[in-house]
């Protein structure tokens, strides 16, 4: 049930995910991109209480006094048996914390032991060779938030809001700065340029309010003063070639290229499909807004937690991405490969384009295993791993389906209840989804000079077949020739012969040169 789950914790933290690292390693990524995890009561954490604390639940609830290895030059409240959810309320009347932090004094700030589990998550990402991006919404806020409920901070709102602050107060945009470099440099509370280093690579701008962009600004320029390299991206914007010419990020997220591969690839629907010749001119338009180095760091999404799971969409077609994709409007549910037999082979179009493209790609957790769901909350289940297998099947309303389509499945796969008016199937984890995420991710790995600095180009588009059988032949003679000169080093001369074309079958015979 969507709405009776929603709020449910499902155990997941950081030391999870510390020990997933070598799996992220071995799968070819590079970075990983850690959601929001400061304290806040929602269970996905962008409406922040304190800015300069992990949520407990990610970290511990009781204290345990450890300082995990790190070297600590701050402040540390980390007493063995402590709770630490109580520890973060706060006491409007004396202004602070039952940690005695005065949120506005960073001399009264403590590294908690929540706090110095995402160091110690950082610290061992940098010795597998990885980096560790933060999500951050800067000026979002909850209604809990502290100074909510002290009226020396009212000037920190915008007019009318309780949950955004107004950055142009000097007060509110220190307390976000400060909070932020605290992550940036770490416990020991300086930059190392080795593996040992504790603090986060990059920060990724969510959900900010556009008024603030100018003070966001100023925040990412003192930023970069204590981390020169500190990598600073944005989420999607119409203009963020603008943004980053302010200084307010130094690349963003194009969300525009996987719409049109949807377009391309999955959609039928003459309203919302597009042919060959409109995908290339579409993606060159795209391409041709940004410098080529611009384009080489743009952040290329297929999905996020703030859309369908792209494996899902291959079966709900014919739609705006990211449009009427709830579970309650008629979007489908059911695992997409056994729905259309083709699921796997589309989705492996869509994935071929992401990986490799010029551009940086981002894997949304879960999508390497073939992962399913519509819009929040089913595209945020927890992860599918083997050692959690067998899983218990989904259900979901019947009313959705073709009848005939599912009476047509494998009766002991899919199952109908034609009383309770639901239709149920297995969750499993699909093999070869992840090998070819694994494929390509090591083509990146292997040619990573290619994919830092190469250019994007559509050579030719065709939509009918006489074209197609001329650049097929074209490909063959120039392959033909790559193995001539592959051979003079052994002072064999090959003449490369051009493909007999048949122009009636399009059909390219290549011979046996």
């Amino acid at each position: 049930n969507d709405v009776q789950n929603y709020t449910r914790y499902y155990g997941g933290d950081l030391q999870g995910i510390k020990e997933k690292l070598d799996y992220l390693k071995e799968l070819g990524v590079e970075y990983i991109i850690i959601s929001s995890p400061f304290y806040s009561l929602s269970n996905h954490k962008y409406d922040t209480i304190y800015f300069n604390h992990v949520d407990p639940y990610f970290g511990y609830i009781e204290q345990t006094g450890t300082n995990k290895g790190l070297d600590i030059q701050g402040k540390v409240h980390n007493n063995n048996g402590d709770k630490e959810l109580n520890l973060l309320i706060y006491n409007p009347a004396a202004k602070e914390n039952l940690l005695k932090e005065n949120l506005t004094d960073t001399a009264t700030w403590v590294w908690t032991d929540s706090d110095l589990e995402f160091a110690s998550l950082i610290k061992e990402a940098h010795k597998k060779g990885l980096k560790v991006v933060m999500e951050v919404a800067p000026d979002t806020v909850s209604t809990k938030f502290f100074a909510r409920m002290n009226s020396d901070y009212k000037k920190w709102y915008k007019d009318g809001e309780n949950t955004k602050l107004d950055l142009s107060s000097k007060a509110a945009r220190e307390y976000v700065e400060n909070s932020l470099k605290k992550w940036v440099l770490g416990p020991d509370e300086t930059f190392k340029e080795n593996v040992y280093d504790d603090g986060i690579d990059g920060i990724r701008y969510v959900y900010y309010d556009a008024k603030n962009k100018p003070h966001i600004v100023e925040i990412t320029e003192n930023l970069k003063k204590f981390k020169k390299d500190l990598l600073i991206v944005g989420e999607f914007s119409r203009n963020f070639a603008d943004d980053i010419d302010a200084g307010l990020y130094d690349s963003g997220t194009d969300y525009n290229i996987v719409n049109n591969m949807i377009k391309y690839t999955i959609n039928s629907n003459s309203n919302y499909r597009i042919g060959s010749v409109e995908f290339a001119s579409k993606m060159n338009e795209i391409y041709n807004k940004y410098s080529n180095e611009r384009f080489n760091l743009t952040q290329v999404y297929i999905d996020s937690l703030d859309t369908d799971r792209i494996f899902s969409g291959i079966i709900n077609p014919n739609r705006v991405f990211d449009r009427n994709n709830q579970s309650n409007q008629g979007y489908l549910n059911i695992r997409p490969d056994l729905y259309d037999g083709n699921a796997i082979s589309k989705l492996k179009r869509i994935i071929a384009v992401q990986l490799t493209m010029p551009a940086t790609p981002v894997i949304y957790y879960g999508d390497e295993k073939g992962m399913w769901g519509s819009d929040s909350p089913r595209n945020r289940k927890p992860m599918l791993w083997d050692d959690y297998a067998p899983y218990e099947d989904e259900t979901d309303d019947l009313s959705k389906y073709d009848i005939n389509t599912l009476r047509n499945l494998p009766p002991e796969i899919v199952q109908i209840n034609e009383v309770q008016k639901t239709v149920s199937y297995p969750v499993k984890e699909n093999a070869e989804i992840e090998n070819f995420y694994r494929t390509l991710l090591k083509v990146r790995s292997e040619n990573k000079e290619l994919f830092k600095n190469g250019k994007f180009r559509v050579l030719e588009v065709y939509n009918d077949p006489k074209t197609k059988g001329r650049i097929d032949a074209e490909i063959q003679q120039y392959l033909n020739e790559e193995k001539r000169k592959a051979k003079t080093y052994q002072n064999k001369d090959i003449s490369p012969q051009w493909p007999n074309t048949d122009f009636i079958s399009y059909e390219v015979a290549y011979g046996n040169k």
